[in-house]
C-alpha cells in the first residue's frame, strides 16, 4: 500500500525537562504550531533530529544524537530557537 509523503516544516527548538535542555529540530505540518504537535492525540513522543543534550546543572554537553524522542510528559518548556 502506498502512503503519500507529507511535507513538513523543520523548526529548531529548545526543550527543557527537569534535568536537561535539548536543542534540535522538530517537524511540523504546514501552518501548524508547536502547541498543535504537543496536543496531538495518539502520539506520546516528540521526535527530534540533530539533537544536542545539555545538563541543566552544569550547562555542559552530555550527548549528541542524529535522532531522539522525548516523552511529552517530560517537557517543562519548549521554545522556537531563532
Amino acid at each position: 500500500m502506498y502512503k503519500a509523503r507529507v511535507k513538513k516544516e523543520k523548526i529548531t527548538v529548545k526543550i527543557q525537562t527537569l534535568q536537561n535542555r535539548i536543542e534540535g529540530n522538530v517537524y511540523l505540518l504546514p501552518n501548524a504550531r508547536i502547541t498543535d504537535m504537543l496536543n496531538q492525540e495518539g502520539s506520546q513522543f516528540i521526535p527530534i533530529t540533530d539533537a544536542k543534550i545539555y545538563s541543566l546543572k552544569s550547562g555542559s554537553l552530555v550527548d549528541e544524537a542524529e535522532f531522539v524522542t522525548i516523552n511529552k510528559n517530560q517537557v517543562v518548556l519548549i521554545v522556537e530557537k531563532r
